[in-house]
């Protein structure tokens, strides 16, 4: 049963129970129950007679009326009491039916009191990590959030930095390409400056080489000169001429163009045997000192051409140090040296050339180097010295460098790559001396073939081997010389130019001769030729410098004979 239904019936109990205790009042009190008007009338019977009559009898029926209604009322306490009754036991077993089911509400109550305190622990741990778990994702959720925001910060940095790096560079760009031609530009300033530094002393140098020429020739052809006379003249043109071959020398050195002979040799004996030929170039007032080192490895380069760098080196060396005099040193060593802008990296033979002279200048040093530059009063030289030891270093495969203060003295140090066995056999010197009288020997009789375009260049030549004692023919380009070869006439040697016109050239003409016709001996005649700076062609030919003397020509030939397949006659 509800609340709400026991509170109701007790409200019906306790309106009962007011309402049987006024009727036990009124039984104990013996009143009337109240009809309305009867206690005024039976005041009033003592009044009249008949009046009196009729009002006893309305108030007898009056009175049988209430108690017929006390009877009544009587019966309704009775009915009231019996409902009372049943009412208070309905309510006992209401409230013992609400007690019991209190007791067992209770009961349940108290049975699910320790699971409703674990429930509650429970659901507290579960709402713990339920925060726990929220916070957690509330941190990933922030972690994330902070590294989207550093991802997206990162991709902006990365593009802004992209940007500005594309933009640095772009801008790098343009200045290297701004500053080389800045420098381009520079340089070929200073290389026009140079070659007409260069130009204007090669033109000083050879209108004087010409005029002794010009006036030598023009006196000779004057009559009535005497034998002494015209010995002198010719003497002076041939120093004219020899001048002049040691001038383009000098500058083909320079510019690493002239043709070289390098041999395999040991630097410290060539060194040691110009020792004593460089001690009157010197004078007594300077020292030579030397310092080569036993173990020095072997060098590769043209002998002769060493021998004349030193030599600049050393004049040099004695200018510096006019008039007192000083010590020249000459140091050999073996270095391993790394790689730079000038040389490669590797193992070098090193010379080193120094002296005790007031040394030089920074401005000095930049320009030492350069053809026809020279600190030397007009006429004291000629400014070439340096520049042919400069370019022989660099076409034998090495560098040169200067080590100089002002108040130290001067160092010119030489590195020349360190060659490999194979390369040492290759370049090792020919013993061909058993030879040297083949050709003065068997001149006459045997015929060159004179290949070259220059006509007075070769009636020249030609004249010369005539004189000698051989049989001279000419050709004036090389499929002529081909020609007369295939058409089966005598020639035992072939001494062509280089540089000609036609289908081939001088080192064409050789390498073919070498195949078809490897018993006629040739030789090269060449005042510069490119080619023949960087070839590297058949090692029987052989190889003439211009201008050369009749001697030269003759030991030339000597060493061609001497290289062709023996065993072989003439055709």
């Amino acid at each position: 049963m509800g609340t709400d239904s026991r509170e109701a019936l007790r409200a019906r109990i306790a309106a009962l129970e007011a309402a049987l205790e006024a009727a036990e009042r009124r039984h104990r009190s013996g009143d009337p129950p109240d009809v309305g008007g009867g206690t005024g009338a039976a005041a009033a019977l003592p009044s009249g007679a008949g009046a009196g009559r009729t009002d006893l009898q309305e108030s007898e029926a009056a009175l049988a009326s209430s108690r017929a209604e006390t009877k009544a009322g009587q019966a309704d306490l009775l009915a009231s009491v019996v409902a009372l009754s049943s009412l208070r036991a309905e309510s006992e077993a209401v409230n013992l039916a609400s007690e019991a089911a209190l007791a067992s509400s209770r009961a349940e109550t108290k049975l699910t009191l320790d699971d409703l305190v674990a429930s509650a622990v429970a659901l507290a741990l579960a709402q713990e990590e339920t925060r726990a778990g929220q916070n957690d994702l509330l941190a990933s959720e922030v972690a994330n959030k902070a590294l989207a925001l550093a991802n997206g910060l990162l991709v902006t940095s990365e593009a802004a930095l992209e940007s500005l790096v594309d933009k640095r560079t772009r801008a790098l760009l343009r200045e290297m390409a701004e500053r080389r031609l800045a420098q381009e530009s520079l340089r070929q300033g200073e290389k026009l400056q140079a070659i007409g530094h260069l130009t204007g002393g090669i033109a000083h140098d050879f209108n004087n080489i010409l005029q002794v020429i010009f006036s030598g020739t023009s006196l000779l052809r004057r009559s009535g000169l005497t034998e002494e006379r015209r010995s002198t003249l010719l003497d002076s043109i041939e120093h004219a001429a020899s001048r002049a071959s040691d001038l383009t020398g000098r500058l083909l050195a320079f510019a690493r163009r002239q043709v070289l002979q390098p041999r395999a040799f040991d630097l410290n004996l060539r060194l040691a045997d110009m020792s004593v030929l460089l001690q009157p170039a010197l004078g007594s007032h300077i020292k030579i000192e030397t310092d080569f080192a036993p173990d020095l490895w072997p060098i590769i380069a043209d002998p002769s051409q060493l021998e004349v760098a030193v030599l600049n080196l050393a004049v040099n060396a004695r200018d510096a140090m006019m008039p007192e005099g000083g010590v020249f040193t000459i140091r050999t060593g073996n270095a391993t040296l790394a790689k730079t802008l000038e040389r490669e990296a590797g193992d070098y033979v090193c010379l080193t050339v120094s002296d005790s002279g007031p040394g030089m200048s920074p401005d000095v040093m930049s320009h030492a180097f350069e053809p026809f530059y020279t600190t030397k009063a007009p006429g004291k030289g000629t400014g070439l010295g340096l520049a042919q030891v400069y370019g022989f270093a660099k076409q034998s495969g090495g560098d040169v460098s200067i080590e100089s203060a002002q108040g130290n003295g001067t160092a010119i140090v030489l590195h020349f790559m360190r060659p490999t066995e194979a390369a040492i056999a290759a370049a090792a010197p020919r013993t061909d001396d058993a030879h040297a009288p083949r050709v003065a020997r068997q001149a006459a009789g045997h015929t060159i073939l004179v290949v070259d375009d220059d006509m007075d260049l070769a009636g020249l030549t030609a004249s010369m081997l005539e004189d000698t004692g051989y049989t001279v023919m000419r050709a004036a380009n090389a499929d002529d010389a081909l020609a007369v070869l295939s058409a089966g006439d005598k020639v035992d040697a072939v001494f062509s130019d280089v540089i000609m016109p036609g289908t081939m050239n001088g080192v064409d003409l050789a390498v073919t001769l070498r195949v078809r016709y490897p018993h006629v001996a040739v030789l090269l005649a060449t005042g510069y030729s490119q080619l023949l700076a960087e070839w590297n062609g058949p090692t029987e030919v052989e190889v003439l410098k211009k201008p050369y003397r009749l001697n030269d020509l003759v030991a030339a030939l000597d060493r061609s004979f001497s290289a062709v397949t023996p065993g072989h006659t003439a055709c």
